[in-house]
């Protein structure tokens, strides 16, 4: 069984890595030149992909999870695509929302590789066959120069062993964690206490809360804060 789950874990592996989509972040305009990106997608592997493309929406709950649904303020060209092994494909996305805004507004877009059949005939044993599907997921932000978040720590609440640190961007563009050095008194908090919040994104009007260990020297009359770097 183990030598079984070894060899699927190797195959589901090379199968990860047969394509590649850049770049993983893109910002649009609103309007104008700045409104229409282009997305490359390149197949590393040794047979043709298909592949779909869809854009959707992005909103992030207090706890980091993410909900999106399809959205029609993207055109993508082409949706839908098959790439020959050894070749490099464009995506074109243009924005077609709304033009005007008052904030920053987030986006995804997937790419998803249509299902591949592990073994195409059905299992004797166990009558079971496995399908796997991989995708990409790129953040798309739509900006305007002037644009700046603004993240606040909030609230520090013991949890046991664990700290919980809440945010807040009361911004209007999108902030990372990882632009700040997490200061206690004048002492910045170790890497491995703060490992947690480096892949954290606070979206613009929203608000994040994370665990991270208790600092030894950390006692309740103790100030964490935000230094920016």
């Amino acid at each position: 069984m183990k030598k079984l789950f070894l060899i699927l874990l190797i195959f589901v592996s090379n199968i990860c890595h047969a394509y590649r989509l850049s770049p993983m972040v893109q910002t649009f305009s609103s309007e104008g030149k700045d409104a229409t990106k282009t997305f490359l997608i390149t197949n590393d592997g040794k047979e043709s992909i298909s592949l779909e493309v869809v854009a959707t929406t992005r909103a992030i709950n207090v706890d980091g999870k993410e909900e999106r649904n399809e959205s029609e303020h993207f055109m993508v060209y082409p949706p839908q695509l098959t790439v020959k092994a050894g070749e490099r494909r464009s995506l074109r996305v243009s924005y077609v929302g709304p033009k005007e805004t008052q904030q920053e507004v987030p986006y995804r877009l997937v790419v998803r590789q249509l299902p591949v059949n592990v073994d195409k005939k059905k299992n004797k044993k166990s009558g079971a066959q496995i399908d796997f599907m991989f995708e990409y997921i790129a953040s798309l932000y739509v900006s305007k120069d002037g644009f700046k978040p603004n993240v606040t720590l909030d609230k520090v609440e013991e949890k046991g062993k664990q700290l919980e640190l809440t945010f807040s961007n009361k911004g209007s563009k999108h902030g990372l964690l990882k632009d700040f050095d997490f200061m206690l008194g004048d002492s910045s908090l170790s890497e491995d206490i703060i490992k947690p919040l480096l892949g954290v994104n606070v979206l613009p009007g929203g608000k994040r809360s994370v665990l991270i260990s208790k600092p030894k020297n950390f006692s309740k009359n103790s100030q964490i804060h935000l230094k920016k770097k």
